[in-house]
């Protein structure tokens, strides 16, 4: 018993001296971070205090707003430190292609990959994407296989989809306002954005209708949302996970675990069953794993599914609700709109 027990004593200090190791080294490279953003000379913020440097600015809702504001500072070019890593923020177009891409003059800048690691660990087991692999052989598959869903050739295939849920959504509107009697009904316009998104993703990346714009109950975008929201505070906590004395976390502890199975059920599905050539799963399912030659394994193509929806669903419900709360705010660009969608013959009023 005792010999047992002292086994178990001796593992444990292993396990702590490691998880030390990897706490001081991280802090080591924090403050080489520190040394690398002063010796640096773009412009950028004051480093605060706390050695994870601007993490805490960029935390949360004022995120996207201090970016703005230290763009209007600084310029179109300036450093922060996040974590342990020296960044780089760029918000010239111009400047952004020309560095985004791996042709012509210029500094090529890869993708920050750690920024998208929370979506591996959304599925089990963890496994890289077009996100968060290295821009090598296996995300040039994948991208290549995947770009003609996104040709012009396609989209127009999906248009008139996007116009059935989107007069489907107005409809839904228009009730609501109707039934609070005129101008006093509420609606909520993220909601409906988010239906919409779901819907034309489900169609465009699976063939699937997922039923959001018929407000019918749908286990996916039940378990999505909790998901992302999930997803969205590993960025800023990567133990948010193992908070296990907040009920929100233990919510979505249940919900990532049940989003992994769903989807291990619809990646079985469409491999059984292919949808329509112009989805973006027919065309993953084409993808030859340059490692082995053969078609992706079925959890590689779960976490490519999965990533897919995820950065298609909340980037595009978010322009849409930012959008309409825009136009709704400048009433003549809104009539000029509206004009313009008259003229095309996409909207009557």
């Amino acid at each position: 018993m005792h010999i047992v027990l002292a086994r178990v004593l001796q593992a444990a200090l292993v396990l702590l001296a490691i998880g030390l190791w990897r706490v001081l080294a991280f802090v080591v490279r924090c403050f080489n971070a520190r040394r690398a953003f002063k010796a640096c000379t773009a412009p950028g913020p004051p480093l605060p205090k706390l050695f994870i440097g601007h993490v805490t600015s960029l935390a949360g809702i004022k995120g996207p707003f201090n970016l703005v504001k230290w763009a209007n500072q600084y310029g179109p070019l300036y450093k922060v430190q996040l974590l342990d890593s020296l960044s780089v923020v760029v918000t010239d177009p111009e400047t952004i292609t020309r560095i985004a891409r791996r042709t012509g003059p210029g500094p090529y800048l890869p993708k920050p990959r750690e920024l998208y690691r929370p979506l591996e660990r959304a599925l089990k087991p963890a496994m890289q994407n077009i996100l968060t692999a290295e821009d090598g052989p296996y995300w040039k598959a994948v991208r290549q296989g995947a770009a003609p869903c996104f040709s012009s050739t396609n989209l127009k295939k999906i248009m008139p989809l996007v116009l059935r849920l989107t007069h489907r959504v107005a409809d839904r509107m228009s009730d609501a306002i109707s039934a609070g009697g005129g101008s006093s009904g509420t609606f909520d316009v993220s909601d409906g954005a988010k239906r919409i998104t779901s819907d034309v993703m489900g169609h465009m990346l699976m063939g699937e209708d997922l039923q959001g714009t018929l407000w019918q109950p749908s286990e996916y975008l039940d378990l999505f949302y909790p998901v992302l929201e999930a997803q969205a505070a590993l960025l800023n906590n990567p133990v948010h996970l193992w908070q296990l004395w907040d009920r929100g976390v233990r919510h979505q502890r249940s919900c990532l675990s049940k989003h992994n199975d769903l989807m291990d059920a619809k990646v079985k599905g469409l491999m059984a069953n292919p949808p329509e050539e112009h989805t973006i799963a027919a065309h993953l399912l084409a993808v030859k794993d340059p490692a082995t030659g053969r078609q992706l394994a079925k959890d590689q193509l779960k976490a490519e599914i999965a990533t897919f929806m995820a950065a298609g669903f909340e980037t595009t419900s978010h322009a849409i609700t930012w959008t309409l709360a825009a136009l709704a705010a400048h009433p003549d660009v809104q009539d000029k709109l509206v004009q313009e969608l008259q003229d095309a013959q996409l909207v009557q009023v």
